[in-house]
Order: C-alpha cells, then sequence, then structure tokens
C-alpha cells in the first residue's frame, strides 16, 4: 500500500473533506464519544475549535466525556443516541439541530 502525497506547505493530504484548522465554531457529532476512539475524535476536535454533540449508548460514561469536554472550555451537548435504532438517531438530530440554533443565537447577541 502506498502511501498518501501530503501537500508540503499545508501538510494536508489533497482531497481530505476537511482541514482541522476549518473546524473552528462548527458543529462536529461523534457517535461513540464516551470511550475509546470516539472519546479520542471528540476531544482532537475540541482542541480545534469545534463546537461538540457527543453521542452514546452508554450513559454514565457519556455524561463524564461531556463534563470533561465542558471543563476544558468548549460547548458541547451530550445526547445518548442507540445508533441501531431510528428513532433514537432522530431524537440525535433534533439535538444538533436545536444545538445549532441556540449557538447561532448565541452569536448574533454577541454581534449587536
Amino acid at each position: 500500500m502506498t502511501r498518501p502525497e501530503v501537500c508540503a506547505s499545508t501538510g494536508e493530504i489533497p482531497g481530505t473533506l476537511l482541514a482541522m484548522q476549518d473546524l473552528q465554531k462548527k458543529v462536529v457529532v461523534v457517535t461513540g464519544a464516551a470511550s475509546g476512539i470516539g472519546r479520542a475524535m471528540a476531544d482532537a476536535f475540541a482542541k480545534e475549535g469545534a463546537l461538540l454533540v457527543i453521542a452514546d449508548i452508554e450513559t454514565d460514561p457519556l455524561k463524564i466525556a461531556e463534563h470533561e469536554i465542558r471543563a476544558s472550555g468548549v460547548e458541547v451537548l451530550a445526547v445518548r443516541t442507540d445508533v441501531g435504532d431510528p428513532g433514537s438517531v432522530a431524537a440525535l438530530a433534533q439535538g444538533c439541530a436545536t444545538f445549532l440554533l441556540s449557538d447561532q443565537a448565541a452569536c448574533e447577541r454577541e454581534a449587536q
């Protein structure tokens, strides 16, 4: 397997969808965010200034992740979600929409 070429000036791999520096104040949804790779991804997105919606089926670890991420100064919404249940995923989507709209309202208040 060959390694992808990396742009010398930006350090990015051409063709990737979104460079990490583009995440400032963007809403990022991470499923499986209470532990493991999902938690590591949530932490990485948080460090880049993203607004986080974290989801997991495990309630207690999700609450802990939410608390720790919020304590680092990042806006975060935690939604218990079973990705195998369409109704649960719909509730996650609704939570994301509400989170996005409330952040937009806060931005408009700051601009006034």
